[in-house]
């Protein structure tokens, strides 16, 4: 397989975010805890026949992003869709402060691999940022460091979501466990993103199968092959479409908080 190459970081646009912009500051990301499952990403890497699990630092030019950032009608930008933002928070730091520059709220998608500077997160908190720390029950381990890293460098000067995958478990320990990461999300916000699944996919040893149906595409508005046990959290801000739809009395699966950027009352 190949390396991503260094390229000149610019907004794109990909299926699932629609005409929602998206900014990457790597390419590729080498702490993916389920490589016997990987996310969109790795899958489209591997299809593309590129290394996904060797991270590459994608190259800033001021002019070109500030010039794409003020052209840009939308209201907020994500950071951190083929890459996770965390590998490289300098970087990241200065894409945020840009896009605050522009008039717009920087949205980070984060595992939190590595943790955050206490410069960083002073320049995050002046760009107000808003930070989405991805969790799941199969990961133990990385959800306490996860924890620890939003309890000692993020709580009070960043406002965080704590953004969980959710699985209908059949095996009541891990049910239990993602019972645990709704309760100590405390008053930060959930957003929830149910985790669409293939029968062939390692985890689906994993889930109840009676509580699975065939997941019901909104980018082309028919049933794919894909299961999922759809929304599991009540009350969680629901991460369940293209970014690009909003709700309508048709319908309701749209996105209605443009990834907590609306509709959100922030702890104090």
């Amino acid at each position: 397989m190949e390396r991503y190459i260094t390229t000149d970081i610019q907004l794109f646009y990909n299926q699932k975010t629609g005409d929602q912009a998206t900014i990457d500051t790597t390419r590729g990301c080498q702490g993916c805890e389920l490589k016997e499952a990987p996310c969109y990403a790795a899958k489209m890497a591997r299809l593309h026949n590129l290394n996904f699990f060797y991270p590459v630092r994608q190259r800033l030019k001021r002019n070109l992003l500030q010039k794409q950032l003020e052209k840009y009608s939308g209201s907020w930008i994500r950071v951190g869709c083929t890459s996770d933002p965390s590998l490289d928070w300098d970087q990241s730091s200065k894409v945020c402060e840009m896009i605050r520059d522009a008039g717009k709220t920087p949205v980070i998608i984060t595992k939190l691999f590595n943790p955050p500077t206490g410069n960083d997160v002073d320049r995050l908190e002046k760009a107000q940022t808003i930070v989405h720390v991805s969790t799941s029950a199969i990961s133990k381990l990385q959800n306490q460091r996860r924890r620890k890293i939003i309890e000692e460098k993020l709580r009070g000067k960043v406002r965080v979501v704590n953004r969980i995958v959710t699985m209908a478990y059949k095996n009541k320990k891990l049910q239990d466990r993602q019972e645990e990461l709704i309760q100590k999300a405390g008053e930060n916000p959930i957003c929830e993103t149910p985790l669409r699944i293939f029968r062939t996919s390692p985890l689906w040893k994993l889930a109840d199968p009676s509580r699975y149906y065939r997941h019901l595409s909104p980018i082309s508005g028919h049933l794919d092959n894909q299961l999922t046990a759809g929304l599991l959290i009540p009350g969680a801000f629901p991460c369940y479409s293209s970014c690009s739809l909003v709700p309508t009395e048709t319908d309701s699966v749209g996105c209605r908080n443009q990834c907590c950027t609306r509709e959100v009352k922030w702890p104090t």
